[in-house]
């Protein structure tokens, strides 16, 4: 899985679509907020997949 980084902050920054299509491989663009039950409830998942 490619790994261009993360953060768990918020940033008003982001990776461009540019970015995002250079990327060869497997990708993973998560997008959540931790007010959100849906976000929570996925995140054992995708941090279980992340860590394969």
């Amino acid at each position: 899985m490619n790994d261009i980084g993360s953060n768990s902050d918020y940033a008003e920054e982001s990776f461009t679509p540019e970015q995002i299509s250079e990327l060869s491989g497997d990708t993973l663009l998560e997008f959540g907020a931790p007010w959100c039950g849906h976000c929570q409830a996925a995140s054992s998942a995708i941090n279980e997949v992340v860590s394969e």
